[in-house]
């Protein structure tokens, strides 16, 4: 019975136990008190030697945790302190200000006093996206060739004459002119730029490891000692991420059947974590097993892709990135390089590559984008540039961010065949420093369509890709893919664009 009493788990356990005996010592029908009095003694000794014993074993934890905490601060504030050494570092050297500086200040008015409020802002941005930019550096210049030479915005613009005007006496006040910038100068201010990007990317990551809650990192650890007790033989073990929701253990077994350990495998951090987990086979080599315990993974993705290079050009200045993480997260990316050919494939194949070096360096997505948005800005500068339509899907959390730089709209198409569009409300090229996020909570069924401008703006209307896609949802992606390059090269061609298209599928586990 005593023993019994032991088994639960409850500081009232002293209190139940000596209730009991003092119960049978009131009846008076035992031969022996004394040993039910020695026996209530000795729990009550034992208590307090057991309460003094894990005071001292919460107290370790508690200091454990509170070192940790300390050094992840003083990396921070580190790192804080290194990100404005870079600040007072460009101040330093940006006085007085350049001539970019006043062109991007310049662009910055002709958008705000003339496109914030006109009725045609949203269609002119999608159609014009790739031009309105350097356009509108040329008329700010009085670029006279370019002025009187742009077939699309002064047609299409009934507030072109307006712009013109603006541009005409922004221009009196740029006494830098792009004549006397020399190539010292213009390097100069490349650098500066990088700086300040990276200044800015520093501070970012601080935010992302402050703003996160940590597990147990000692529990964490401590799982590999458990695999050991239980006889398995651990060749790796590594924890490369510790967050909430947000969290990677690497294990390598040796000579083991993964369907026999991944139950145990999967209890083990379930328990350690409190939610559910999943345990996946990451490398088989050398009779080694090697595995990552990531979130539960809630969704299943199958896509498929497309490219077509435009009529005139035999390679493609498209290029798309398809990449999963190994935290269960998968991303999908398309870029258009400006202008055609090679140089615009060079461009967008550059712009996709830093999109892989930051991405795995685990930091966030809105995080990496914003560095890239610094690439964007020197892009600029050198005026050399490409778009980015960036997808993150969590698996875990079953959330979608979408990320548009000067890129296409976005086409999610429900079971219900009701279709939300993700619509890009930004120029591209850093002219606007946020970068234009937005967030979709995926269903079961969710058909998603990320394509580059060579397939939309070939449809006669939007309305007619609205229907065509309506009806296309119950293929297979990579069905899906060739029925849109099929529907729309088989059309006739209202521009020679090249042509990158995306399709995902979203089904419940």
């Amino acid at each position: 019975i005593i023993s019994g009493v032991y088994l639960i788990k409850s500081i009232y356990t002293i209190g139940i136990l000596n209730v009991f005996l003092a119960t049978i010592l009131i009846t008076n029908n035992i031969d022996k008190p004394l040993l039910l009095i020695f026996i209530m003694m000795t729990s009550i000794i034992f208590e307090i030697i057991a309460y003094y014993l894990n005071l001292s074993f919460n107290t370790k934890e508690v200091e454990y945790k509170e070192m940790h905490s300390f050094a992840q601060k003083s990396v921070n504030d580190e790192i804080l302190k290194f990100a404005g050494f870079l600040d007072r570092f460009i101040i330093g050297f940006q006085n007085p200000k350049d001539y970019n500086e006043q062109i991007s200040n310049g662009i910055k008015t002709i958008v705000d006093k003339h496109c914030g409020n006109c009725p045609n802002q949203q269609d002119c941005f999608a159609k014009n996206k790739k031009t309105l930019y350097p356009t509108f550096k040329d008329i700010l210049v009085l670029n006279e060739d370019a002025i009187y030479n742009t077939e699309g915005l002064s047609k299409s613009c009934f507030k072109y004459q307006s712009i013109l005007t603006t541009s005409r006496m922004l221009n009196q006040h740029i006494n830098y002119n792009s004549k006397n910038n020399t190539e010292s100068d213009a390097n100069n201010y490349i650098l500066l730029s990088q700086i300040s990007g990276v200044s800015n990317a520093l501070k970012n990551y601080v935010v992302d490891t402050t703003s996160k809650s940590e597990l147990n990192y000692q529990k964490l650890y401590d799982a590999k000692k458990h695999l050991i007790d239980l006889e398995y033989y651990i060749s790796y073990y590594e924890i490369v991420r510790s967050y909430i929701d947000d969290y990677l253990i690497k294990i390598g077994l040796k000579n083991v059947n993964f369907e026999e350990v991944e139950p145990v495998i999967e209890a083990l951090f379930e328990a350690i974590v409190g939610d559910s987990v999943s345990v996946v086979v990451a490398n088989v080599e050398n009779n080694t097993t090697y595995v990552n315990i990531i979130p539960k993974i809630n969704i299943d993705i199958t896509y498929a892709y497309g490219n077509i290079p435009s009529t005139t050009e035999i390679i493609s200045g498209d290029n798309h990135l398809i990449k999963e993480l190994d935290n269960g997260h998968m991303l999908f990316a398309i870029s258009d390089g400006m202008g055609k050919g090679y140089s615009a494939f060079y461009e967008s194949d550059m712009t996709l590559n830093l999109v892989e070096d930051i991405v795995n360096l685990n930091i966030e997505s809105s995080t990496a984008l914003e560095i890239l948005n610094t690439f964007y800005i020197v892009q600029d500068y050198l005026e050399r540039y490409a778009t980015l339509d960036f997808l993150d899907i969590n698996r875990h959390t079953e959330i979608a961010n979408f990320y548009k730089m000067g890129a296409n709209t976005t086409y999610i198409i429900k079971k219900d065949k009701t279709i939300e569009k993700i619509i890009n409300k930004n120029l591209p090229l850093g002219i606007d420093e946020v970068v234009d996020q937005n967030s979709y909570k995926l269903h079961d069924g969710d058909v998603i369509i990320m394509s580059s401008d060579g397939i939309i703006e070939n449809f006669v209307d939007n309305d007619q890709f609205d229907d065509f896609i309506k009806e296309s949802t119950s293929l297979h992606p990579q069905q899906l893919v060739y029925e849109i390059l099929n529907f729309t090269t088989n059309n006739e061609l209202k521009v020679t664009d090249d042509m990158t298209i995306i399709v995902l599928k979203i089904s419940k586990k």
